[in-house]
């Protein structure tokens, strides 16, 4: 269990570092394609880093679950709930969206760290920092360095087309560069593999 939850939540970075990264470099771009709203880009940058906290949070829950931890989950969201109304209360009268921002990245972080905390108690779960959040980053920035250097030539072809480009190019030198460094191992490839349907169905 522990080795398993271990390769999950390791994965789940992985990918939801690699999002986060895509949606604050190019969140700009995408509040424009999608909704032609600067405004809309520049929430997007905003929330952006909070999206590996939320799949933490969605994946260490799952693991609970499975784990007979339903109670324990019930009342942390309950007490994140109530958190989530109290700072709402005393800080978005005072300090306005920022108050919004600040009451979701607070509630969201203490979510998260109770579930893994109640994870880490239950298993032998094992989280090295390099591998699941230096290197992902590492790779993360690296990955939006082309899409980047080539955005003039690719504004050329219009908003949304340039849009899908660089995204496609950011994923593939981040699926790249993952690779290359370890962050995404060979166990990591064969278990994907495994997971494939094949003919027959599942095996």
């Amino acid at each position: 269990i522990g080795q398993t939850s271990s390769r999950m939540l390791r994965i789940t970075l992985l990918f939801s570092i690699g999002c986060a990264a895509a949606l604050l470099f190019f969140g700009k771009e995408l509040g424009w394609a999608l909704y032609k709203n600067g405004q809309v880009g520049r929430m997007i940058a905003l929330f952006a880093p909070l999206i590996p906290v939320m799949y933490l949070d969605t994946a260490a829950d799952a693991v609970l679950k499975g784990l007979d931890e339903q109670v324990y989950c019930m009342k942390v969201n309950i007490f994140d709930a109530a958190l989530s109304l109290l700072l709402v209360y005393l800080l978005v009268p005072r300090i306005g969206i920022a108050g919004y921002v600040l009451t979701v990245f607070l509630s969201e972080s203490v979510n998260t760290l109770f579930s893994l905390m109640r994870l880490y108690k239950r298993t032998t779960l094992h989280l090295p920092l390099l591998s699941c959040l230096a290197l992902p980053l590492f790779c993360a920035l690296l990955a939006a360095l082309p899409p980047l250097l080539v955005k003039a030539p690719l504004n050329a072809l219009g908003a949304l087309p340039a849009l899908i480009l660089s995204l496609c190019l950011y994923t593939l030198c981040y699926l790249l560069l993952c690779t290359l460094t370890g962050a995404f191992t060979k166990e990591d490839r064969r278990y994907f593999k495994r997971l494939l349907p094949k003919e027959g169905g599942l095996k």
